[in-house]
């Protein structure tokens, strides 16, 4: 008859499975001290081994928490590990076992940290000034900060947005540039018409709901 640890040794191997190599999943047994399974071992333990959990055992089992973690961890290699732990309990509520998922993490972190570090090369397009030679990048930077702040994808965005994308390119100065008003209507899915209407307004100090309502269905 199985007890109820080890019917818990598929959930192990289908969970380290997940992620091979990254995850390893110990199952501890309290009442003996021992490691029932392991599943994607890399921490050189095997079932059997002590598990080392006798004098925090008592404590597992009051704490009446089931879900310890996330917490860090470091591995042999001095790899940081994540790791989570949940209390397994018989019937009685009584803590039986302890299932603890280690993940190395170093990699993630470094994939994470080369990202960081390339994006941050390009600094901060607003801190850059504009010249002619790179004004559609600015313009699309520019529009796509403008829609974000206003919490809106591209594909979301309605009249009220486009009109702030147009208030932002002209305080910029993008739209006085040769062929940037054909490009940004280009961009925007509108007329060059209905452009140069609701910029005629934005420039003539017209609220946004004025230029809203006044523009017409096309801009």
């Amino acid at each position: 008859m199985k007890t109820i640890l080890s019917r818990l040794f598929p959930v192990c191997d289908a969970v380290a499975t997940l992620f091979p190599g990254r995850l390893e999943v110990v199952l501890h047994d309290l009442a003996t001290d021992t490691i029932a399974h392991i599943a994607g071992a890399f921490s050189n333990r095997v079932a059997g081994d002590p598990s080392l959990l006798a004098e925090e055992a008592p404590q597992i089992d009051g704490a009446g928490q089931d879900v310890i973690g996330p917490y860090g961890k470091r591995h042999w290699d001095g790899q940081r590990l994540k790791s989570v732990s949940a209390v397994i309990r018989d019937d009685g509520g009584r803590a039986i076992g302890l299932l603890c998922i280690n993940m190395k993490t170093g990699e993630i972190e470094a994939a994470a940290e080369l990202l960081r570090s390339l994006t941050g090369a390009f600094g901060d397009p607003a801190a850059q000034p504009l010249v002619t030679g790179d004004w559609r990048e600015a313009a699309h930077s520019l529009i796509a900060e403008t829609l974000a702040a206003r919490g809106r994808s591209f594909a979301a965005a309605d009249r009220a947005d486009r009109v702030a994308v147009l208030r932002a390119l002209e305080a910029a100065g993008i739209l006085r540039i040769r062929g940037a008003a054909d490009h940004v209507a280009r961009i925007l899915g509108i007329s060059r018409a209905s452009l140069y209407a609701a910029l005629k307004q934005v420039r003539d100090g017209g609220t946004d709901d004025d230029i809203t309502e006044r523009g017409g269905s096309h801009a």
